[in-house]
């Protein structure tokens, strides 16, 4: 008899902690493919022994569980859910500061017009992650839909196999059965605007309340654990004419019994892949209203209402359209295809296919030049984490090797941040500018401190109009910084505006850091940029 295949799955270290659609993917898969004739297991360790197993199967982009698969000779294959990050990261962290602005102010005119300012700025970084190593050695990319497909191809035109899986969802029996009653008579709301997921930049709630701020029709967000507890705040505070409700997590039984309640299902996210809640919604019946940003086109076609993420007319109109029609009754139809059952079979064929490919003679030897890559890989890593250490210890002896690491690779982020950061703790100025500059042009801001660092570089050198700007900048692309950056924020504030003697903002500024209540005495401009650097 055959033996059976040994499978490990890798993904995000809190996969369950905040659990999103990639958990619902793997427990969907775990629990099909078993049946398959699978023997499976979950570790997130990176480093960990493959000795025992086939096959890996990595969920998001994890960089260091492939290079380790590589190097120990093992195939691996990738389900990315490959979300378009550059596309939407500071877009949507700067609506978050206007909405910020706007629920403390109420002041819809300014809102207006910080609104068409953004619509107009191109907030797009044109370069990609670095997935390269992942992606040019995965066995096959598993992607959800043609449009993800699509982007994978733009991005990464190494990627060498890349195959579409339709995603699948469980479902009780039929829809015809499920009754809206139980959630009619736990929350006193029936035909309203269903909205499933965490409260998060990345899915838009704000816009939803935004654009239904003055219609009567009930809002209702089953809401699950997020690690954004100040959009989820101020959600919450959002005030609109209608009746707003959060249930958080509810039981399977529950959320079907919300989809039957519903009239519509609305998710303005700015990307989804495709969105497993708005399969279910649907399925059960709910009229889907989408942004047409990710790939749940793929799915519904024609037959969902789709809007602009960053348009509130636009999901306006179609949550109203969506909410005046008719149920859609081809969804049930069009969706019936699409099982988790379904799904793992066609990823158990792919599983079956990889292993026996890579047990021929082409297949082994390429696996053991994917190890000789993997090696040099884990290399550079390690290289560049050393040389960041030593750009903290030791900033004048980081630069010559920063630069070497960034003769290999020009285009990493990282690289050329730690060079920055060298060069700043060094008083060389000028080339922290240009690194630190190139550092967030290349990858939209990650952490605060890139913004930091680089508005100290440019007032050293007295630039006070240009940190002035990035600092600014600083507190719209970081809408949830602490209180400890934010004071080192309007600290420089300060400095800039006494450089180009601006009393009324020098009063201002000063005002600023009493509310914020600064315990600071003067701080040595290193000693705070060690002390974030060590946050």
């Amino acid at each position: 008899s055959q033996s059976l295949i040994s499978v490990l799955y890798q993904t995000r270290g809190n996969i369950f902690e905040l659990p999103g659609g990639d958990t619902e993917y793997l427990l969907k898969l775990e629990s099909d493919i078993k049946k398959n004739g699978c023997k499976i297991q979950g570790n997130c360790n990176q480093q960990i022994s493959l000795e025992e197993f086939d096959i890996i199967h990595i969920i998001n982009f994890e960089t260091h569980s492939a290079i380790n698969a590589a190097l120990q000779q093992k195939p691996y294959i990738v389900t990315p859910l490959y979300k378009d990050f550059t596309q939407h990261i500071v877009t949507s962290r700067r609506l978050v500061s206007l909405f910020k602005e706007y629920i403390d102010s109420g002041n819809h005119t300014t809102f207006e017009k910080g609104l068409a300012v953004l619509h107009n700025m191109n907030n797009v970084s044109n370069t990609s992650a670095d997935y390269n190593f992942i992606v040019s050695h995965a066995e096959t990319i598993l992607v959800s839909g043609e449009s993800e497909r699509d982007r994978l191809k733009r991005d990464f035109p190494n990627a060498r196999n890349i195959e579409i899986v339709k995603l699948g969802f469980d479902r009780p029996t039929d829809p015809e059965h499920i009754s809206p009653d139980l959630f009619v008579s736990k929350y006193g709301v029936k035909d309203f605007v269903l909205c499933v997921g965490r409260l998060e930049a990345r899915k838009n709630q704000l816009m939803l309340l935004y654009a239904l701020k003055d219609e009567d029709i009930p809002i209702v967000f089953v809401n699950s654990k997020t690690s954004q507890l100040e959009y989820e705040e101020l959600c919450k505070r959002f005030k609109r004419k209608g009746k707003t409700i959060f249930t958080g997590r509810v039981t399977r039984e529950m959320l079907f019994s919300a989809y039957k309640a519903a009239k519509v299902h609305a998710l303005p996210s700015w990307y989804e892949v495709p969105g497993f809640v708005s399969l279910e919604a649907g399925w059960v019946g709910c009229n889907v209203v989408a942004s047409g940003w990710g790939t749940i086109k793929d799915y519904l076609g024609e037959y969902a209402y789709y809007c602009e993420p960053h348009d509130p007319e636009s999901i306006k109109k179609a949550v109203l359209t969506a909410f005046n029609d008719p149920r859609n009754r081809k969804l049930p139809e069009i969706l019936k295809d699409y099982t988790s059952e379904k799904m793992a079979e066609t990823v158990f064929g792919i599983y079956k296919r990889v292993v026996s490919e890579c047990n021929t003679e082409n297949g082994l030897r390429r696996l053991k030049e994917n190890a000789e890559h993997a090696y040099n890989e884990k290399l550079f890593y390690q290289l560049r984490k050393t040389i960041l250490d030593l750009s903290v210890k030791n900033p004048q002896e980081a630069i010559e090797p920063a630069s070497r690491l960034l003769s290999f690779r020009p285009n990493d982020p990282v690289s050329h941040f730690i060079k920055g950061t060298a060069c700043l703790l060094s008083t060389n100025y000028q080339e922290a500018e240009a690194n630190l500059m190139r550092a967030l042009n290349l990858r939209p801001s990650i952490h605060i401190k890139e913004y930091l660092y680089l508005s100290l570089s440019l007032l050293k050198q007295k630039k006070y109009e240009d940190a002035i700007e990035k600092l600014q900048e600083s507190l719209q692309v970081h809408p949830f910084v602490s209180n400890k950056s934010k004071i080192v924020i309007y600290e420089y504030l300060l400095k800039c505006y006494e450089g180009i003697v601006n009393t009324e903002k020098v009063t201002e500024t000063i005002n600023k850091l009493q509310v914020l209540n600064s315990n600071f005495t003067e701080y040595e401009m290193e000693d705070i940029y060690a002390d974030l650097y060590s946050q």
